[in-house]
């Protein structure tokens, strides 16, 4: 959820790293413009070039939607 929960206090609920790097990178045909949602092991991203992304949390390779063959 944007900025971690219902209130939008921007609070995380554990300890954050001193230091952040870069795991990953996804590209879309368009901008993104929109926060993306982390669920359960994914990260949804829509893009303006009229598509919604699943990718995995870990690696950031794209995946299927939940329920999609």
């Amino acid at each position: 959820m944007f900025h971690g929960s219902p209130s939008l206090r921007g609070v995380a609920p554990g300890p954050l790293a001193r230091r952040f790097r870069l795991l990953w990178r996804f590209r879309t045909a368009g901008p993104v413009k929109s926060s993306p949602v982390i669920a359960d092991g994914r990260v949804y991203v829509g893009s303006d070039d009229g598509s919604i992304y699943a990718l995995g949390l870990a690696d950031g390779k794209r995946l299927r939607f939940p329920g999609k063959h």
